[in-house]
């Protein structure tokens, strides 16, 4: 077997992309497209 080994490579790629740490930054990320998405279900809902 040649090249890099699973751990070496995880390592590299790990260091390169750092990991959000709070849930809020991901959401924050992410703000215009589930407000996109909760505005388009929201179209959909019916009031009796």
């Amino acid at each position: 077997m040649c090249g890099k080994s699973v751990e070496s490579i995880l390592k590299e790629y790990f260091e390169s992309h750092p990991v959000k740490c709070s849930e809020i930054e991901l959401i924050n990320d992410h703000a215009d497209e589930l407000k996109r998405e909760a505005t388009d279900v929201l179209d959909y809902q019916v009031i009796p």
